[in-house]
């Protein structure tokens, strides 16, 4: 068995924020995953702006990750997924739920404070973490280095991977 994962589109990696300066209190959300638990966090986090993405192209996504300061995720993770990559790599904060891969370090290589289980007693501690992220966003921001270097070098070692595999299968 080999390993083989997909990299994000370069258009984030050139695009990503560097000025702290531009970003703004806002969390970004993807309403076609884990909508009914995100809408309890709006509901309690009534003075947070909250922005879906939705009919938008690429460019305008990747210009709203990079003023945001969070992206938020509580829907299944099947995967290694793409939009939590695109938000690290523009400089957000990401807070996910421990569904699915999620709750993997090796699928989302975030710190588990950022991790929380998608119950409605965790909503205080969630829009709490949000709140953490606005106020101390150059401490907190600074928690995904990692995560930011994996998402660099994904399409070095897919190119890796897929030499492999075609060299041992030769």
């Amino acid at each position: 068995a080999f390993f083989l994962s997909d990299y994000i589109n370069k258009l984030f990696i050139e695009k990503q924020t560097k000025n702290v300066n531009n970003k703004k209190d806002i969390v970004i959300y993807n309403p076609k995953k884990g909508l009914e638990f995100t809408k309890m966090i709006i509901a309690e986090a009534k003075e947070i702006k909250f922005v879906p993405i939705e009919n938008m192209k690429r460019d305008e996504v990747a210009y709203l990750f990079s003023t945001a300061k969070v992206y938020i995720d509580f829907g299944n993770h099947p995967g290694k997924d793409r939009m939590p990559r695109e938000a690290a790599i523009s400089g957000c904060c990401v807070i996910t739920s421990k569904n699915g891969s999620a709750k993997f370090y090796e699928d989302v290589p975030i710190p588990n404070e950022f991790k929380f289980d998608a119950k409605v007693r965790n909503i205080p501690s969630i829009v709490e973490k949000i709140g953490n992220c606005f106020n101390n966003y150059e401490t907190e921001i600074v928690k995904f280095e990692n995560y930011r270097e994996m998402i660099k070098n994904e399409q070095a070692k897919f190119i890796d991977d897929i030499k492999n595999i075609f060299n041992v299968v030769n």
